[in-house]
């Protein structure tokens, strides 16, 4: 609206203009008591009006009022001089009671009173002669203007200016300084907008983020978690028998290595397109869509014969599970606000990090036992299971389907237990209190899309999180993966009992959890409690007053530097032929901090792609898992040219030289975010309007 007055109605208002000497044009800022910064620029008059950006939200969420009320008396001392600064700044001195406000408390209440009477509650809102004019849209260009300021000021004559306009005037003199377009003493009518807030929905408490029951949010948290096991369990599961199936299938073991690459390309490729299906269509869908795929895949792979048909249908096994993980973070970010959301991506996340060290102990125990091929008729039987309990518990969560769970979804897409609370006349969530509330639907703005994913890479800070984050992956998996042969080659151990030394490893990142987890949401808490901010858990925060990438890149980068000491631990442990408990000792720490800062970066990206966690998780498994398959290719040749002490130092080494650019995003990424925001925002106008209003 600000720019529609600028480069439309100021030209044709003044004079020389269309309508100059016609109509008035009176712009000023309407007191939004519910931002208090807001607030403090009008208790101010607005000294300097060019500069009152200096006093919105975001650039004084640092600050104390107090301090705040300070820079103002100085910014009124440069334009009134320094004589009537001190009486200004009486102005601004709080009373003695706990809630008394200041010397101008009052006027504001009584302009905030009249303002609310006369239906100023809209941003923008624009009166006519003191009336709103409802049929003014921010969204008006150059021809709208014309044709209702001919309706208004070419067919009317009018003498006197409205009452309510003088009312207006007289209030506003006492709060801030305005800004005139044109200033015509005979002017009959007055167009006077107002960049308010809406105070009735302001009036109205936030809807709540999430209207499922606690317990059906955790039956929800487990689901999804351990849905997202079936990924990287998949991938470590078939480490241990690689040397079986190339025997059986009389081929060499390095062929079949190349299966684990394959795997990692289909990971990180495929979400990609069913991420945004989960965005825009839901995540029930998409579930089954993935897990009907990933039991067909294992299904073949238990009966196939030939290394073609393991090739390809291990692609085919990979892009059915890889969507889980993605689809698990989504979740989350459908039921839990960023205050406690550090601890809920934790456990929903868990099976990223236990799915690995799971892996090879039960890969080991069945291959020994039943041979290779039982591996895939037990995540056949896996697979299978967790599509039934999808079918018949998951609800649908999706925030672009459902909104906050009170909106009923499509028949077809409802759970078993909701279409028996249907069917015997309850409501389909068992929240008989909770009324149906369709404005917390939240559509994404893009629209289906397989390569929407791409675009948050070439975001300045979603680029260097989600590719410092697919580096520290690299070199874990590169760990990973070469665990078990490290093992096998200095002890001399079977496939199974290979399989059991990873269980430190889980049992770390296991407990990543409960320790990284608290931190993050610790961290969230104490930064509201600067700011003077309450939390309430049921009701989602805005990232326009909380540093988001402060708040998790302050715990996260300090273990990524712990990660880079355990790496090298391990990696000389390892080196130096060092007792198995040393070895397992590292191992355990190694998968808490590791776990701990990739949980970190994770719920960086859920909570900077709020409208399409699944797509930004699903970038994220992209990015992660072609640099992780470069890594798995290359570590057994580093092992075999440097030794696997130097492959700890060049990982740590790499970790520690992109580590600044996390700390570029911990200085940055508000401001480039955003930027980001307002660039979009302005696309999205000249899109639907063809101006840039």
């Amino acid at each position: 609206m600000a720019l529609a007055i600028d480069s439309v109605l100021v030209p044709l208002c003044t004079d020389g203009g269309k309508y100059g000497g016609k109509v008035k044009v009176i712009f000023r800022p309407q007191v939004q008591p519910w931002h208090a910064s807001s607030t403090l620029v009008h208790e101010a008059g607005l000294a300097l009006f060019k500069q009152q950006d200096e006093y919105f939200d975001i650039p004084t969420s640092t600050t104390t009022p107090l301090e705040v009320r300070s820079k103002l008396t100085k910014l009124a001392e440069s334009v009134i001089g320094s004589s009537l600064a001190n009486e200004f700044k009486d102005l601004l001195e709080l009373k003695g009671s706990p809630n008394g406000g200041n010397a101008v408390t009052d006027d504001l209440k009584y302009t905030i009173k009249y303002s609310r009477q006369n239906s100023v509650h809209v941003s923008p809102t624009v009166l006519w002669d003191g009336l709103v004019a409802n049929e003014i849209s921010s969204s008006w260009g150059e021809k709208e203007w014309n044709d209702f300021l001919t309706a208004k000021a070419e067919q009317q004559v009018i003498t006197e200016a409205n009452k309510d306009k003088e009312l207006h005037d007289n209030v506003s003199d006492n709060l801030s300084q305005e800004l005139t377009a044109t200033v015509d003493d005979y002017a009959a009518e007055a167009i006077e907008t107002s960049s308010a807030n809406d105070a009735e929905e302001a009036e109205k408490p936030e809807p709540l983020y999430s209207t499922f029951p606690k317990s059906q949010k955790f039956l929800i948290l487990i689901v999804g978690s351990f849905a997202g096991l079936v990924s990287p369990l998949t991938g470590s599961i078939y480490l241990p028998a690689l040397n079986s199936i190339a025997a059986d299938l009389g081929v060499r073991t390095s062929l079949v290595n190349l299966t684990i690459t394959t795997y990692q390309i289909f990971q990180g490729l495929a979400p990609s397109f069913l991420a945004s299906l989960a965005d825009t269509r839901g995540r029930r869908p998409t579930y089954l869509i993935a897990f009907s795929i990933y039991i067909i895949a294992n299904l073949a792979l238990a009966l196939q014969h030939n290394y073609v048909a393991l090739m390809v249908l291990r692609c085919m096994q990979s892009a059915g599970s890889s969507a889980t993980i993605a689809l698990g973070s989504a979740v989350v970010a459908d039921i839990a606000t960023r205050a406690e959301r550090g601890s809920w991506v934790g456990y929903a996340g868990l099976g990223i990090s236990l799915g690995p060290a799971l892996g090879p102990t039960i890969g080991g125990l069945l291959d020994q036992y039943l041979g290779w091929r039982s591996i895939f008729w037990f995540l056949l039987i896996l697979g299978s299971v967790l599509m039934v309990i999808i079918l018949t518990f998951m609800p649908e969560t999706g925030r672009a389907v459902v909104g906050n769970g009170s909106v009923k979804p499509a028949r077809w897409n409802l759970s078993l237990a909701q279409w028996l609370r249907v069917r015997h006349g309850h409501h389909f969530n068992g929240t008989e209190s909770v009324e149906e509330d369709r404005s917390t639907i939240s559509k994404p703005k893009q629209r289906l899309n397989p390569f929407s994913a791409l675009r948050i890479l070439l975001e300045p800070e979603g680029g260097i999180t989600l590719g410092f984050g697919a580096i520290f992956f690299a070199g874990y998996f590169m760990v990973l993966t070469t665990l078990s042969e490290q093992l096998a080659a200095r002890f001399g151990f079977s496939s199974a009992i290979v399989g059991l030394c990873y269980l430190p490893l889980g049992f770390g990142s296991l407990c990543s959890r409960w320790t990284a987890g608290k931190l993050f949401d610790w961290n969230f808490r104490r930064h509201a409690r600067l700011r003077g901010i309450p939390l309430d858990l049921s009701r989602q925060q805005k990232l326009e007053v909380f540093p988001i990438e402060r708040i998790r890149l302050e715990i996260c980068i300090p273990m990524i530097y712990i990660s880079c000491g355990t790496v090298l631990g391990y990696a000389w442990a390892m080196q130096t032929n060092a007792s198995l408990a040393g070895i397992e000792v590292s191992l355990f720490f190694l998968g808490l901090f590791i776990s701990g800062a990739q949980q970190g970066l994770n719920t960086l990206v859920v909570d900077t792609h709020a409208d399409t966690p699944a797509t930004a998780t699903a970038a994220n498994n992209l990015f992660r898992c072609l640099m992780s398959s470069g890594g798995v290719a290359v570590a057994p040749f580093m092992i075999e040219k440097v030794g696997i002490g130097l492959m700890g130092v060049f990982i740590s080494g790499v970790w520690l030289a992109f580590s600044p650019c996390l700390w570029a995003v911990l200085l940055y990424g508000k401001r480039w975010r955003e930027s980001a925001k307002i660039q979009q925002d302005k696309k999205d106008h000249e899109k639907n309007n063809g101006h840039s209003v």
